[in-house]
């Protein structure tokens, strides 16, 4: 993530906190990135230089009237300054800074088969014991784990797999 998006959506984020609509502000980038994503041609006409900015501008009004101002006028801040192709990054930042206000995190857990519910409980619960948090996850799968799971969570890999385990066995044997 560039620098720049970073600082564009932390200031978003403390608008929206200021403004005390950062639910509402995250809905309405929600909207924007799903019409962003599903219509590419409407970033590019966005993005043209050849539309004056007022004509742009106009038609992010049309399109987005209905959302909460300060995003509303995000967006019209990033078309603005020619940097629309920052959208999502900028998004990303925003949504990172409203989960941790919310002291929730996204761990990656990847297994060699598909967990059960009562396992995804019972990691989840030892999880949010572990690290104090709400704790959702992602759930992924890959064979050459041969079994256990590997839980990805901010910064740190907790390795429990088979893999990793016969890996830890042959290097005592080769020591």
């Amino acid at each position: 993530m560039t620098e720049l998006a970073k600082e564009y959506g932390t200031a978003l984020f403390l608008l929206a906190s200021e403004e005390q609509t950062v639910e509402a502000c995250a809905a309405s980038l929600a909207t924007v990135e799903e019409a962003f994503q599903s219509n590419p041609d409407y970033v590019a006409l966005l993005s043209a230089p050849s539309i004056p900015k007022q004509e742009r501008l106009a038609l992010l009004d049309e399109a987005f009237g209905s959302i909460v101002p300060s995003a509303l006028s995000f967006v019209k801040l990033l078309c603005e300054k020619g940097r629309l192709s920052f959208f999502s990054e900028c998004k990303e930042e925003f949504d990172a800074l409203l989960a941790a206000s919310r002291r929730l995190v996204t761990a990656k857990v990847t297994s060699a088969v598909p967990l059960t519910d009562a396992q995804k409980q019972a990691l989840i619960d030892k999880l949010q014991a572990m690290d104090g948090r709400t704790v959702t996850a992602d759930y992924h799968l890959d064979a050459s784990l041969l079994g256990g799971v590997v839980v990805e969570l901010d910064d740190r890999i907790l390795d429990g797999s088979l893999k990793q385990q016969i890996r830890k066995l042959k290097e005592v044997i080769d020591s």
